[in-house]
């Protein structure tokens, strides 16, 4: 595990653009999780990649219950990560409450990692809730 600081300047690295009716704004690149989250390439080189990307901007992080080997690794892992590395350093970020789909709830507690407590899983849930709605 790595001493994580994010940068402040880190909303002011790349475009974001408002996503449909909803408000919801997505920057201009987004990091797909599917081939470098599963078990192979290690945690650290995992954890460095999504905390220079989350550095350049990017809130956006592509993950499906079937990327990595086995199916749903790339979201294990990425559940490991947000524990590890951002809950120390959640915010509001302009939270107006949940209004993500419901297949991102679904796919949250489906993963159930087995560390995790049932108040950092709602902690894990708060912040997806968050990254969605910067």
């Amino acid at each position: 595990m790595i001493d994580y600081r994010p940068k402040a300047n880190r909303y002011e690295q790349i475009p974001y653009h408002r996503c449909g009716k909803s408000g919801l704004m997505l920057p201009a690149l987004s990091l797909g999780l599917w081939h470098n989250f599963r078990n192979t390439p290690p945690m650290a080189t995992q954890q460095s990649i999504l905390c220079k990307g989350f550095d350049l901007g990017i809130t956006h992080f592509d993950l499906a219950n079937n990327y990595g080997s086995p199916y749903g690794e790339a979201e294990r892992n990425f559940v490991i990560h947000m524990d590890r590395t951002w809950i120390p350093h959640r915010g509001t970020h302009g939270r107006t409450g949940s209004n993500r789909p419901a297949q991102v709830e679904e796919n949250v507690r489906a993963l159930s990692y087995p560390a995790l407590s049932a108040e950092e899983l709602s902690e894990i849930e708060d912040i997806l809730s968050e990254v969605s709605q910067i």
